[in-house]
C-alpha cells in the first residue's frame, strides 16, 4: 500500500527543520570548558540580556540563528550563553555563575562575546558587528587566528593586535571646544526652544556601556560632530552610571525621561524639537563622526 504523498512531505519537512535548528547553547561553564578542552574547539561565551537588550536580539537574529554561523559553530566552537534576563527566571546557581563569569572577564555591557581556549584563557573579546552571519564568522576566525602580541614597551598583551613600528611625531591641530552637555532637561529644552536648535538627549551608561563609550570616542569627541553641534544642537546627557554618583534629582529625572521616551537600551539618542516633540531616535552607528553627522541631518531633515 502506497503512503499518501503528504506523509512523504511531512517527513521531509521534519528533516529539513531539524537540520536548521539553532546550535546547542549550554548554560554550564564547567561542562562547556571541559568540552572545549577535549575537542580542541574554541569556547564562545555570549554575555547577553536575551529578553531586553536590543543589540543582543539583533546579534541572535542576524548571526546566531543563521546557517552560516551554525555550520561554523558545529565544527569550530563550543557555545555557552551567560544570560542576564529581566523577566525570565534563572536558577540561582546559573545566575551566580553568570555574574562570577562577568566579573572574571570584565564584562561591562551587552552583548559581549568572549572567546576562550580549552584552558579557560581568554583569546579575545567582541560584541555586535554589522554585516550578517558570514561577515561575523570571518570576524571570529580573525580573532581566533590572530596571536596575542606583546608590545615593545612591556605593556599588557592585547589579543588580535599587530605590533607597529616607530612612528613619526604627530602634528596635532587644536581640538575644537566641545559644546557643553547639560544634565538638566528643562533647561536644555528651553534653550532649544529659544535658539531653534534640535535637542539631542544621549541616554547612556557612561562608565560601563561599551557602545556608549565607542559612540563618545568615535563621534561626540570628534571635530566634525562638535562643529555640527555648535551650530545646530543643544546637548543633554541622561546618564545611568554604575560607579559615578548622581544627585538624586538628576537620577530621578533621567529615569522619568527614559520611561517617557521608551528607552530600552544604551546608548539611545533621542532628538526633540524645542516644544518637546520627538523628531527621531537612533543609537550607535559605525562609520565615525562625519557619517554620524550625516545620519543626524537626515533624521532632523525628515521632520521638517
Amino acid at each position: 500500500m502506497r503512503k499518501p504523498a503528504f506523509w512523504t512531505a511531512a517527513v521531509l519537512f521534519i528533516i529539513s527543520t531539524a537540520c536548521s535548528q539553532p546550535s546547542n547553547w549550554s548554560e554550564n561553564y564547567d561542562k562547556s570548558l571541559a568540552l572545549a578542552a577535549s575537542s580542541g574547539k574554541t569556547l564562545l561565551i555570549n554575555f547577553t540580556g536575551s529578553d531586553w537588550c536590543p543589540w543582543c536580539v539583533k546579534l541572535e537574529k542576524e548571526v546566531f540563528s543563521q546557517k552560516a554561523f551554525q555550520d561554523y559553530a558545529s565544527t569550530s566552537l563550543v557555545l555557552m550563553k551567560a544570560d542576564f534576563p529581566k523577566t525570565k527566571k534563572l536558577a540561582d546557581s546559573v545566575r551566580a555563575q553568570n555574574q562570577a563569569l562577568a566579573d572574571k572577564y570584565g564584562v561591562q555591557g551587552f552583548p559581549t562575546i568572549v572567546l576562550l581556549n580549552g584552558k579557560g584563557e581568554k583569546i579575545s573579546q567582541t560584541g555586535y558587528q554589522e554585516g550578517g552571519a558570514e561577515a561575523y564568522v570571518r570576524h571570529l576566525k580573525s580573532l581566533i587566528a590572530a596571536p596575542p602580541v606583546k608590545p615593545a614597551d612591556g605593556g599588557p598583551t592585547v589579543p588580535g593586535t599587530r605590533a607597529a613600528g616607530p612612528q613619526a611625531p604627530e602634528t596635532r591641530t587644536p581640538e575644537p571646544k566641545a559644546p557643553a552637555w547639560s544634565d538638566d532637561f528643562n533647561r536644555a529644552l528651553a534653550e532649544a526652544k529659544k535658539t531653534g536648535k534640535t535637542l539631542l538627549v544621549d541616554f547612556t551608561g557612561s562608565d560601563w556601556c561599551p557602545w556608549c563609550i565607542k559612540l563618545n570616542d568615535e563621534v561626540f569627541s570628534q571635530k566634525a560632530f562638535k562643529d555640527f553641534a555648535a551650530a545646530n544642537l543643544v546637548l543633554m546627557m541622561a546618564d545611568f552610571p554604575r560607579t559615578k554618583k548622581l544627585p538624586e534629582n538628576v537620577k530621578s529625572q533621567n529615569q522619568t525621561l527614559a520611561e517617557r521616551f521608551g528607552v530600552q537600551g544604551f546608548p539611545t539618542i533621542v532628538l526633540l524639537k524645542g516644544d518637546g516633540t520627538k523628531i527621531g531616535e537612533t543609537g550607535y552607528q559605525p562609520g565615525g563622526a562625519e557619517a554620524y553627522v550625516g545620519h543626524l541631518k537626515s533624521l532632523i531633515g525628515q521632520s521638517r
